[in-house]
């Protein structure tokens, strides 16, 4: 795989990919968090924060809720071809976040053949890949470090 994921840290001048996305480890503790909502209506949970709830219809409560940052690799594809900015391979895939929030994200690994479905992986921020001026960070999900990591 074309991406290191052993130490992956976003760049110190970087700027978010979008606002409102992710909270920096900084922000949270020393974890990185998604931002989402909960809908006071009807408790549903999404990411991105949502101004309308999209089981329900609720306008007007949407609540701002940190996610993650673990969860189960739902499914992922090997990308092998993509814009010159993008080196490939690389992975893409969606996670299903401990609180049951489905996210479609990139999968840092060194080797894609070692990824399995169920498996743990956890969020980091990093660099987004492409020629992007200044560097953006965005979010991205790897394999959790010795398995076995809050929840298993």
């Amino acid at each position: 795989m074309s991406t290191d994921a052993a130490d992956v840290s976003a760049p110190a001048a970087s700027a978010p990919f979008r606002e409102g996305l992710f909270t920096t480890a900084e922000e949270t503790r020393g974890t990185p968090r998604l931002i989402g909502s909960r809908c006071a209506s009807c408790g549903a949970l999404a990411f991105p924060r949502r101004v309308t709830c999209a089981r329900c219809g609720d306008i007007d409560d949407q609540s701002e809720i940190l996610l993650g940052p673990f969860g189960r690799l739902y499914t992922f594809a090997v990308v092998q071809r993509a814009p010159e900015a993008f080196p490939t391979p690389y992975v893409i895939g969606y996670v299903d976040l401990d609180e049951g929030v489905r996210v479609f994200t990139q999968i840092l690994t060194d080797d894609s053949s070692s990824l399995e479905l169920g498996m743990r992986v956890e969020l980091i921020l990093a660099e987004l890949n492409g020629a992007s001026i200044p560097p953006l960070t965005t979010y991205k999900f790897r394999p959790t470090r010795g398995g076995s990591i809050q929840g298993d």
